[in-house]
């Protein structure tokens, strides 16, 4: 019932983005690219950032619990040296236990209203690989992304990580997870070339 519940409301709050130039015209969350931070975390919970990422440039904080309505995990990814804290990146993530099929459909079930929402943005192709932070080559992604004429876009993944490298690395306790973010031009440029 849960998933029949979250298909709707991603299907209800994409339908409200169509005909959207860039990614600054959606939101995730409640929250859009290019917004403060300050507008949804306090400036305590700002600076309680932690980096993800060799480089310091940009950081990231976790949503709490109680400010996600969607996604059963979330994060924002900020600059720590920026006084506004200008969101660059917003991403949530849902768990399918050993159901990687589910996360699949749900996957394309997003892309699919991802689509219809950003009808300037490029879609890839679906791309499988190996995660490259388990060296065991166990673990997969599956992604669809979405690039707009300016560099920003939006990624829709699906992760299917070995149980032994989640119990080595104390992460979350779901082999299948679904990770949907919206992403800067300027985030999506570091990404690409850290």
């Amino acid at each position: 019932m849960k998933k029949i519940f979250v298909i709707f409301v991603l299907i209800f709050n994409f339908q409200s983005w169509s005909n959207a130039g860039d990614i600054t015209d959606f939101e995730l969350e409640g929250m859009s690219i290019g917004e403060s931070a300050l507008k949804y975390f306090s400036k305590n919970e700002l600076k309680n950032f932690k980096f993800g990422f060799n480089s310091k440039e940009f950081a990231y904080v976790s949503i709490p619990l109680n400010k996600l309505n969607t996604y059963e995990d979330g994060l924002i990814i900020i600059k720590p040296t920026d006084e506004l804290f200008k969101i660059h990146s917003i991403s949530g993530r849902m768990f399918f236990n050993e159901d990687i099929d589910g996360c699949y459909r749900e996957q394309e079930t997003i892309a699919d209203e991802f689509s219809n929402a950003f009808d300037q943005a490029k879609r890839s192709a679906k791309n499988k690989y190996e995660y490259v932070a388990d060296k065991s080559g166990k673990s997969t992604v599956q992604t669809i992304n979405f690039i707009f004429s300016n560099g920003s876009g939006a990624h829709v993944g699906c992760y299917n990580i070995n149980i032994d490298y989640l119990n080595t690395n104390n992460m979350y306790p779901s082999t299948a997870s679904l990770s949907v973010s919206l992403n800067s031009a300027q985030f999506m440029y570091f990404q690409k070339n850290r």
